[in-house]
């Protein structure tokens, strides 16, 4: 019940935290999971094509965003929280999460929709969450 008047007056878009625990089949059937759970639940996400801004190519969000993504209209986006930032030589800032075996890019986008997700809300659908937040 509180998921449901929650929904009433936010957006929800679904994040699937650790991305980097899963390999990708497993990845690809969490999002599934989350997906049918809600559906069974009747949790509404965000519907991310709806939200596009008139003059905005949808198909050129599905691309830039939603590449690898048939779980539409707002799949659940896999993250890696970043826990340190590696400077290179090159002077550019990689986000890493860092574990006692291995140091993991936030930023993989084998494992982590966050550029995806950071882009989509950003560049395209910034203005619509607000306004839909705003009349609900």
């Amino acid at each position: 019940r509180v998921n449901q008047t929650v929904l009433t007056t936010t957006n929800v878009i679904p994040i699937l935290a650790k991305g980097d625990t899963f390999n990708k089949k497993e990845l690809l059937e969490a999002k599934q999971e989350i997906l049918r759970l809600a559906k069974s639940k009747e949790v509404e996400f965000f519907n991310v094509l709806n939200a596009l801004p008139d003059g905005v190519d949808g198909d050129v969000v599905k691309k830039e965003c939603l590449t690898g993504h048939d779980l539409q209209p707002c799949p659940p986006f896999a993250i890696i929280n970043p826990s340190h930032i590696y400077v290179g030589k090159d002077g550019i800032p990689t986000l890493y999460r860092e574990y006692s075996w291995a140091k993991v890019n936030s930023l993989d986008k084998d494992f982590s929709d966050f550029s995806r997700l950071h882009k989509l809300v950003i560049k395209y659908i910034r203005n619509d969450l607000i306004d839909t937040v705003n009349t609900k």
